[in-house]
């Protein structure tokens, strides 16, 4: 039997840390936080409230995801950061963001420990199926505000589905701390694996229709100086949504049957159990809908297939500015240039011809399905990497509001 070493309660008292009894949890935070619904509204003070301090940062990243890249296993590095947030919305609404080779989450203390057992069932399944490490890191936020602000917004991208933005510089200092002292890293003896419930990876490569999908991060100190470069970048590249979403159902085409069943094969805990014959069945039926019979699609699919734009997380703020979008080399060019003679920033930026887009689908309806988008052969790994200028570590940092 396989039993997990880890409890929440004893890796916070190792660590120092003991959750304070007497005041009742807030566990309602996130899901009665206020939301905006214009991109832009990142940028604004008033969207962000303080992320209560008996709250905990976890945070995920798949280590040497560079060099995995560039050894072609860009979408099972998308897939593993996926995964994590895919077991997040199981234990219920918190705030999280998508950053291509791992995902990091603010939860309340009575979800924490189920939630870090899953992930760790996806850290097996990660070595075992993709030869790949993924690193859990666990921060109390106590321990964040003895430098930093955390503060989370909420964006609405679509009726009942929503996305979070971070300032304050805690999330980049609790990613930080996790990759600076093994004290803070998650480990328990358990050969559980994950299911991979809910994800699926069966579009081919979205291929850009303005002339290249450029993936960028901005990184600036200042964070009123946010507003002024995204205003920038909209002066440059317009602000139509959907021309900049690489996400066009028309135009996007679906895996063969052949290379569906090759690539989920990884995702199955046991090949002939019933998990394995209800994915064969869910892959053949996706297949029949979105390919074969896609002209002939009843109009409750036709309305899933064309929300996936609108389901999609192309845009980001976490501490930094990130996206992934599709404009014209001219476009391109002039951003860079842009960026290249703005003082106080650091940035990187990855252009390939194509987009990937690793979907979560828990439902067919509104806000039961996100699409989180990645440049072409590691987008925001390579971008992070090729980051220009100075970067800026959380200790340069002013204090963001």
């Amino acid at each position: 039997m396989n039993i997990f070493s880890f409890t929440l309660e004893l890796w916070l008292e190792d660590a120092g840390y003991i959750l304070k009894e007497g005041a009742p949890l807030d566990t309602n935070f996130y899901e009665s936080l206020p939301y905006f619904d214009k991109f832009n509204g990142s940028f604004e003070v008033n969207n962000y409230k303080q992320v209560p301090r008996d709250w905990l940062v976890i945070i995920t990243d798949i280590m040497g995801s560079t060099k995995a890249i560039k050894n072609g296993k860009y979408r099972d590095v998308n897939l593993i950061g996926a995964a994590c947030i895919a077991e997040l919305r199981k234990v219920g609404d918190f705030p999280f963001v998508f950053g291509g080779d791992g995902a990091s989450f603010i939860v309340s203390p009575d979800v924490c420990e189920n939630l870090l057992k899953a992930l760790l069932k996806i850290k097996n399944s990660a070595v075992s199926r993709f030869d790949l490490d993924l690193r859990i890191g666990l921060v109390p936020i106590e321990e964040i505000y003895k430098v930093k602000s955390l503060k989370v917004a909420k964006f609405k991208i679509s009726e009942d589905t929503y996305i979070s933005k971070f300032s304050g510089g805690g999330l980049a200092y609790a990613e930080y701390l996790i990759k600076k002292n093994d004290r803070y890293l998650i480990k328990a003896e358990s050969q559980t694996e994950s299911s991979f419930d809910g994800l699926s990876c069966r579009w081919r490569p979205i291929q850009n229709k303005n002339g290249i999908i450029l993936t960028l991060i901005v990184k600036t100190s200042d964070f009123s100086e946010y507003l002024r470069i995204q205003e920038t970048i909209d002066k440059v590249v317009g602000t139509d949504v959907a021309s900049l979403n690489p996400v066009k159902i028309k135009d996007m085409k679906y895996m063969s049957l052949k290379d569906m069943f090759r690539n989920e094969k990884k995702y199955e805990e046991k090949q002939y159990s019933v998990s394995s014959f209800k994915r064969k069945t869910e892959i053949l039926l996706a297949y029949l809908i979105f390919k074969v019979f896609r002209k002939f699609q009843p109009s409750f699919l036709k309305s899933y297939s064309h929300s996936m734009a609108t389901h999609s997380d192309f845009r980001k703020f976490d501490d930094c500015l990130r996206m992934v979008i599709d404009c014209s080399e001219n476009e391109c060019k002039k951003i860079i240039e842009f960026l290249e003679n703005t003082k106080g920033i650091s940035f990187g930026f990855h252009k390939s011809d194509t987009a990937l887009m690793t979907c979560l689908v828990d439902g067919l309806g509104q806000g039961e399905h996100i699409h989180f988008i990645d440049g072409g052969a590691g987008g925001y790994t390579l971008a992070a990497a090729q980051m220009k200028s100075k970067d800026i570590t959380f200790s340069e940092q002013n204090e963001i509001p």
